[in-house]
This record gives C-alpha cells, sequence and structure tokens, in this order.
C-alpha cells in the first residue's frame, strides 16, 4: 500500500526542526491507514502532534480518538539520516 498526502513529510518536518530533544517521529497505522505522526515529552507529559489536522494531543487522547499501531520510531538524527539517504520522507 503506498501512502496517499503529506503526512510523512509533514510529521518529518515538525521532527527534525523541533530544538526538543525529545521529539520522535512515529510511523505507523491510525484506524487502519497508514500514517505519521511526532511524539514529543515536555514537563507536562507525552504529546502527539497529528499532522493532517495539525492538532497536539495528550497521547491517552490521541490513542482514543486514532487507535494508532505503531511500527517504527525515529529521533530526529535518524529521521534525518534516513530521508537524506532514502530521498524520500517515509515510509522506510
Amino acid at each position: 500500500m503506498i501512502p496517499t498526502g503529506t503526512c510523512y513529510q509533514d510529521a518529518w518536518r515538525r521532527c527534525v526542526d523541533n530544538q526538543n530533544e525529545n521529539t520522535i517521529l512515529v510511523h505507523g497505522r491510525v484506524n487502519g491507514t497508514l500514517h505519521a505522526w511526532v511524539e514529543f515529552t515536555n514537563a507536562q507529559g507525552i504529546y502527539v502532534w497529528e499532522p493532517q489536522s495539525g492538532i497536539t494531543f495528550e497521547m491517552e487522547e490521541f490513542a482514543e480518538i486514532f487507535v494508532p499501531v505503531e511500527h517504527e520510531r525515529y529521533g530526529q538524527t535518524k529521521a534525518l539520516t534516513l530521508a537524506l539517504k532514502a530521498k524520500h520522507y517515509g515510509p522506510w
């Protein structure tokens, strides 16, 4: 299955542009569809930025709404390296 839309590109950009070291790019499925999102941690907890809506959710809320199934997690350096090597934003 080939992903459609720009979620991989948008999530990748948000991950590598973020100055927070606790930012993770996640590739997986939401509600059965291939998707990418960004998880980050701050003093208040763990949050998820969902690229199609542009909304930041608390982790529990994201899990309830989107029923995510994680395939892979990438830190900022790994996400940057893989995109440059593959010449696309994922999935890898």
